[in-house]
């Protein structure tokens, strides 16, 4: 099995920027230490001190005290015992189950050194952008980022806006995913009016690769952060120098040298860009982020277009990312017209999208359910996509029950397509282990557990102000036109109405 991997792995030809093949090991490291060693250096942008000057100070004295307190040995247990134990090992060779015994024993000079190990996104790769790289760290690197990101996690959320639904303790992308939705049903839902809106789709290339230094250094000095905790973050973030490993061969070493939101909140705050309301005004939003792209939402008019790539240019020129057009999108609400709709993606630069639902590259249940029965979807997949989707949708039954079927016919037979000989229902396989099940999920209740689950915080508000600005959630009806994110959740309610209690407290809320 390895050695099939191994082969399957094995880059055989590259094409450098001239379109030039080559296929000798040498040649091909080459290609891909030129290739980051230019995502990795310096650009010519400047910092712009008017996008600090919008910075709000947000890091409390009190915050700083517990930032850079002094270091222990049960902060350093704890980032050990937190990470896990089967990660690749980096150029020290020492994964974290064996560093559990020897740490404080083995030496290492060079801890932050990385290994950048390239992965075929596709079946015969030739260009560089058909790899996925994967960066190996040292252990004891790892380690020390570990102890920085414990200390630095309980304060995150004050520090970055709302409208960052990932990598934030508290918070959840799928809450971005949520209310991405429901504006773009919405926007899809209202063809009236003289007031027409978009929704831009940006990807980020390479979004973390590409972050100035000095940017996000001068970023932490305006957020408030003490000198001490930033000399701390920057010496991780420079000290850094990577080796490209292709075919079993590496690369010598070199080293790299290289805020959207607070442009946003300004602009949206002088009127600038207003975004999109939310039933009537009651909520307004102009951007959400999640991972490494972000949406944002304007006029559809060519002021409001014309701010958005202004913004765009200024965040691009200071903090040295850069757009990747040929992956963003851009989708209209009902009411604006093809000529509108030319305009302004002939100012950006962008795709129109056909759906809103293309935007957040979720399968819609009849693309799902169309695959699923062409046999596109295999047992180790089952634990990916379905369950992701899970998270915003409810499935229908019927299609709960479908895979269901398939995860049966797999495990007695080990062929998705053949029957075998059951010797269980499937009901028994879903008991708890005690009960001489295996504890398999049943796929429709777990989808339902899954809608039940979500948080209170600006999804609950786009929520409220949809379908019940005057009530709770537990009295709210289904009401007119739907989204399907919110017959997902309504559907889930009755699983919370079953075990909720209400505590009376002071009785002020208590309706007599």
């Amino acid at each position: 099995m390895a050695g099939q991997r191994q082969v399957r792995g094995r880059i055989t030809e590259l094409k450098d920027e001239c379109g030039i093949r080559c296929s000798e090991n040498e040649e091909m490291i080459k290609i891909g230490s030129d290739y980051f060693e230019k995502i990795f250096s310096a650009s010519e942008a400047g910092l712009d001190e008017h996008l600090f000057g919008l910075v709000e100070k947000r890091v409390t004295a009190s915050m700083n005290v517990s930032l850079i307190k002094q270091f222990s040995e049960e902060n350093i247990c704890n980032a050990v015992k937190s990470m896990l134990s089967l990660k690749a090992p980096g150029v020290d060779d020492t994964g974290t189950s064996l560093d559990r015994i020897f740490l404080g024993i083995k030496e290492i000079g060079d801890i932050n050194r990385t290994q950048i190990v390239l992965i075929p996104k596709i079946d015969n790769p030739k260009n560089m952008s058909h790899f996925r790289p994967i960066s190996l760290c040292n252990v004891i690197y790892k380690i020390v980022a570990k102890i920085l990101v414990n200390r630095i996690r309980d304060i995150l959320g004050d520090c970055i806006n709302e409208a960052q639904g990932a990598f934030i303790p508290g918070r959840l992308i799928s809450d971005n995913v949520l209310i991405a939705y429901e504006v773009l049903h919405s926007l899809r839902m209202k063809r009236s009016g003289k007031r027409g809106n978009f929704a831009l789709k940006l990807d980020m290339s390479k979004a973390y690769d590409r972050v100035e230094w000095d940017f996000l250094a001068r970023m932490m000095k305006s957020l408030g952060f003490h000198d001490d905790w930033i000399v701390l973050i920057m010496r991780c973030v420079c000290s850094v120098s990577y080796s490209i490993c292709l075919n079993g061969m590496c690369s010598d070493w070199f080293s790299p040298s290289r805020g959207f939101s607070t442009i946003l909140e300004d602009a949206k705050q002088r009127g600038c860009m207003r975004g999109t309301s939310v039933e009537r005004g009651r909520v307004s939003i102009n951007h959400l982020f999640f991972a490494d792209n972000c949406i944002l939402f304007g006029d559809a008019t060519k002021e409001g277009v014309r701010t958005v790539r202004d913004i765009i240019r200024e965040y691009e020129m200071s903090a040295g990312q850069r757009v990747n057009y040929d992956k963003s999108l851009i989708f209209f609400r009902a009411n604006v017209s093809e000529e509108v709709k030319e305009d302004i993606t002939r100012v950006l630069g962008v795709r129109v999208a056909s759906s809103p639902e293309k935007y957040l590259d979720l399968l819609m249940m009849i693309d799902f359910e169309n695959e699923l029965m062409d046999g596109a979807y295999v047992p180790y997949q089952w634990g990916a996509t379905p369950l992701y989707a899970m998270q915003y949708f409810l499935f229908p039954k019927k299609l709960c029950s479908q895979l269901e079927n398939i995860m049966n016919r797999f495990w007695w037979a080990n062929n998705k397509t053949q029957r075998g000989i059951h010797w269980s229902c499937w009901d028994t396989l879903c008991l708890p282990k005690f009960d001489s099940g295996l504890r398999f999920k049943n796929l429709f209740l777990f989808n339902k557990v899954l809608l039940a689950k979500q948080p209170q915080c600006l999804l609950a508000r786009v929520l409220k102000a949809c379908y019940f600005p005057f009530t709770d959630i537990l009295t709210a009806k289904v009401g007119s036109y739907p989204s399907f994110t919110w017959r997902s959740i309504y559907n889930a309610r009755e699983l919370i109405e079953e075990g909720v209690l209400w505590r009376i407290g002071k009785g002020d809320r208590v309706n007599i």
